[in-house]
């Protein structure tokens, strides 16, 4: 059932993303900063296809991304290449999130820092798995 649910979620997120106008801008959340218990990882095949967060937010206690219609890759970006504004704690991605949740789950290309190196960073593209109650029509 959770299965059916978390695939559901995947492809209704799916739709609507190819359904976007315009992404307005990418950001980086460090989450390779948290503490273990605050992050698990769902690898299916050897790729990363969910991740939950359980650290509380104005709507929910935990929250979920989604990476299996990006096709789960990992890749590497410079430091040196990326804008430092872009580059945000998960606390401060919390603080985007209580501003206006549609607004970053529309309109902005969210990545995970899983890990970093001298040079780059090792980086998923997520996106957020919306509450229940953002969900119904």
């Amino acid at each position: 059932m959770k299965n059916a649910f978390l695939l559901i979620t995947l492809l209704f997120s799916s739709i609507i993303s190819s359904a976007q106008i315009e992404v307005r801008e990418s950001i980086y959340i460090r989450v390779d900063k948290l503490e273990p218990n605050q992050i698990s990882f769902h690898i299916s095949n050897g790729k990363i296809l969910g991740l939950n967060i359980y650290i509380k937010n104005k709507y929910e206690s935990q929250t979920g991304f989604a990476t299996g219609y990006f096709d789960s890759n990992l890749t590497l970006n410079q430091k040196h290449k990326l804008d430092p504004s872009k580059v945000i704690t998960y606390d401060q991605f919390v603080e985007l999130i209580n501003k206006d949740i549609l607004n970053v789950h529309y309109y902005y290309r969210i990545y995970f820092i899983i890990s970093e190196a001298k040079y780059d960073y090792l980086t998923i593209q997520v996106r957020q798995i919306m509450p229940p109650e953002f969900n119904q029509e």
